[in-house]
């Protein structure tokens, strides 16, 4: 209980920070990256802190008194606080053991000016960060790693003037520019540059020397955490940098047999930049290892298809898409469920309106269900309702096949039943199907030709003639030995005669 009060400890100060990054509590940011710290803590820590002030030496009225002035400061905060310095240091640790390092030195100082108002700059440099008090007069250079007696530095005038003419002769600087900013600016920029940060980011960059640290012991997701909580305080390029290798670290470790890892792959890939920052090889390497588990089941596959509908880019958005809807579809097919094979190849030619698969998945789902309907006027309907939706499947020769046979069945019903108009209608629409296709229909070439002795047979019992020689030779094209439409045909012909 107590340890998750101190991490609700940690999240409120962050919180607080978050809603109001101008009042915020820069002692207790900075302590909080240790959980343990309670509010009692940061008070000491405080407490420590302003009772050192107090002793401090009034300000001086020359730049000479408020440089010795700023130096004693220095000599009294590093004998106060400061026992031994490691590369790795967290703010609390100067209390509890006087362990300290250039960020968290550097925090002190900035805490102790703002109370005694000096006016500083905090400087980055690759792998340091130091501290400059009145840095538009004095110049005083604050080295917070160093003993004492070299972590001190303010130039003389002479000496900075000195130092550009030196820069000047090895014709880094040129004369213009020093007649142009003077002395005093050209060595500011040559030397420290722009690297000035906010105090905040002396927060940030605990979080990130915390993220190292982690990194080293290749506890990759907690790494993570602290990096994210570093950007809170401070965009710090390395930090991005860090952010993207780690995700990356865990996306390679993971399983992906749980839909938090999928959602990770969306918010990763999502600040990315596609071809860039990765190209469709990138995202195959994760996708197969969403389809290749055998743990994940088709609701997972569901599940994982609607997180990475929601890419912002196109681009990707259609390519995930496509990979998970061709193996969710294939699965499908596996299951023999139609329904779901016509939903997903659906939803597959939105994507891909030429995808071979999609087609396939349809056209077998659709022939796979045509077959299970009753040899009906309603089911041919019902094969024009699906040709309409996928224009493909009028060329299928099973479906043409399916609605030949229910036609073969529906020309007899309409003679027996003496629809005789609606029979020639079937007829014509048989040889319509028959002459529109260069493949052989799945159909028995003697029911075909049965169809047509039905019909021949109809008009010869009615006297009509030349019908019945019509139909009765259009069947014997079909079963040129069949003895029925032989007999029928030549009683046909004595009849005309």
């Amino acid at each position: 209980m107590a340890q998750e009060q101190q991490v609700l400890y940690q999240s409120e100060i962050i919180q607080n920070y978050r809603s109001d990054t101008l009042n915020y509590d820069f002692i207790a940011n900075l302590s909080v990256i240790d959980t343990s710290v309670t509010k009692g803590d940061v008070k000491i820590y405080k407490s420590r802190l302003n009772n050192l002030i107090k002793d401090l030496p009034e300000k001086g009225n020359s730049k000479k008194r408020e440089t010795k002035r700023i130096k004693k400061i220095y000599d009294l905060v590093h004998d106060a606080l400061f026992t031994k310095y490691e590369d790795i240091a967290y703010f609390p640790q100067i209390f509890n053991e006087g362990i300290y390092n250039c960020v968290t030195a550097t925090a002190v100082y900035a805490y102790i000016f703002d109370q005694i108002q000096v006016p500083y700059h905090v400087k980055e440099s690759p792998g340091h960060v130091y501290l400059i008090a009145y840095p538009n007069t004095y110049n005083i250079q604050l080295e917070t790693t160093a003993p004492v007696e070299y972590g001190f530095l303010s130039m003389s005038d002479s000496e900075i003037k000195k130092v550009v003419d030196q820069l000047s002769k090895m014709k880094l600087v040129s004369k213009e520019e020093i007649e142009q900013k003077g002395y005093q600016e050209i060595y500011m920029e040559y030397f420290f540059g722009d690297g000035d940060i906010d105090k905040k980011g002396l927060i940030g960059m605990q979080y990130y020397n915390k993220a190292i640290e982690l990194y080293v012991e290749e506890d990759y997701e907690s790494a993570l955490k602290f990096i994210d909580k570093s950007l809170i305080y401070y965009p710090y390029a390395p930090s991005e940098y860090m952010k993207k290798n780690l995700s990356f670290l865990i996306l390679y470790d993971s399983e992906f047999d749980n839909i938090e890892t999928v959602e990770n792959f969306l918010d990763i890939f999502s600040e990315l930049k596609y071809e860039e920052d990765f190209d469709k090889h990138d995202l195959n390497y994760y996708l197969y290892k969403i389809v290749d588990n055998d743990a994940n089941d088709i609701e997972f596959l569901e599940s994982s298809l609607n997180v990475l509908s929601q890419f912002s880019d196109e681009t990707v958005r259609s390519h995930c898409e496509l990979f998970l809807l061709e193996d969710i579809l294939r699965k499908y097919l596996k299951q023999d469920d139609l329904d779901k094979c016509i939903f997903y190849g659906k939803r597959l030619l939105k994507n891909n309106p030429n995808s071979r698969m999609a087609k396939d998945g349809i056209t077998y789902a659709v022939t796979n269900t045509l077959i299970t309907l009753p040899l009906s006027e309603q089911s041919i309907k019902e094969i024009e309702k699906k040709e309409e939706e996928f224009p493909f499947l009028k060329d299928n020769i099973r479906i043409k096949s399916f609605r030949a046979f229910t036609i073969l069945k529906l020309i007899e019903e309409a003679y027996i039943s003496k629809k005789i108009t609606l029979g020639e209608k079937y007829i014509d629409d048989l040889e319509l199907i028959i002459n529109s296709t260069d493949k052989t229909l799945m159909v028995n070439s003697e029911m075909i030709a049965y169809a047509y002795l039905v019909s021949g047979r109809y008009y010869y019992r009615h006297n009509i003639y030349p019908k019945a020689k019509h139909y009765l030779s259009k069947g014997l094209e079909f079963s040129p030995d069949n003895k029925d439409l032989k007999k029928h045909l030549n009683w046909t012909i004595e009849e005309m005669n």
